[in-house]
C-alpha cells in the first residue's frame, strides 16, 4: 500500500471542494466569514444584548446601554456595506456555480419571485439576503441544516398559517 502524503490530501480535498461548488473555495469562504458573517453577528450582538433604544427595538419599556444616534448610523453602513459585499464581490449564484439541488430550487424560486415583486426600494436587500441565503445552503452544512428545520417546522404547521390580504390587490407585488 503506497503513502499518501500530507500534500496529496490537501490536494484531494480541495478537488472535492471545488466539485461541490465556487462557494466552497477557501478565500471566497474566508471573504464570507471575515465581511459577512462576523460584521453580521456583531450587528446582532448588539440588538440582543438591548443595545438599542427600545423604540427601535418595538418594545415598550426603555432599557439601559442604549446606543447613541452615531453608533445607529455606523450600524446601518455597515449594513450596506454588508449588502454590497454580497451584491458585488461574491461569484454569482447560479445552477453552473452552487451544487446542491436545494440551492437550484432557490435559484429558480428566486427568478419567479424577483419577476412578480414590486418594490424597487428593497430589491437590493431582498436580493442580497436571498443570495446570502442559497450560498449558506448550498456551502454550509450546519445552515443547510437549520434552513431545512425552519422549513419542516413551517410545512408543519402551513395549515394553521393565516394568509391576510391573500385575494386583496397589492402594489408590491404583480400577479399570482
Amino acid at each position: 500500500m503506497a503513502k499518501i502524503t500530507a500534500a496529496e490530501i490537501v490536494a484531494w480535498a480541495e478537488k472535492q471542494r471545488l466539485q461541490m461548488s465556487v462557494f466552497g473555495l477557501l478565500e471566497v469562504q474566508v471573504f464570507i466569514k471575515h465581511a459577512i458573517k462576523y460584521p453580521l453577528m456583531h450587528i446582532l450582538n448588539l440588538i440582543s444584548d438591548h443595545q438599542i433604544p427600545s423604540h427601535l427595538r418595538g418594545f415598550s419599556k426603555v432599557r439601559t446601554g442604549a446606543l447613541r444616534y452615531w453608533d445607529l448610523v455606523r450600524l446601518l453602513i455597515l449594513l450596506f456595506r454588508i449588502r454590497n459585499r454580497i451584491l458585488n464581490k461574491l461569484p454569482e449564484v447560479t445552477k453552473k456555480t452552487t451544487w446542491h439541488s436545494n440551492s437550484h430550487i432557490l435559484i429558480d424560486m428566486e427568478r419567479e419571485f424577483f419577476e412578480g415583486l414590486r418594490m424597487p426600494s428593497r430589491e437590493k436587500e431582498l436580493r442580497a439576503m436571498w443570495k446570502i441565503g442559497t450560498i449558506f445552503l448550498d456551502y454550509d452544512k450546519p445552515y443547510r441544516f437549520l434552513g431545512n428545520k425552519v422549513l419542516k417546522l413551517w410545512l408543519k404547521h402551513a395549515d394553521d398559517w393565516v394568509w391576510h390580504d391573500e385575494d386583496e390587490p397589492t402594489r408590491y407585488w404583480e400577479g399570482d
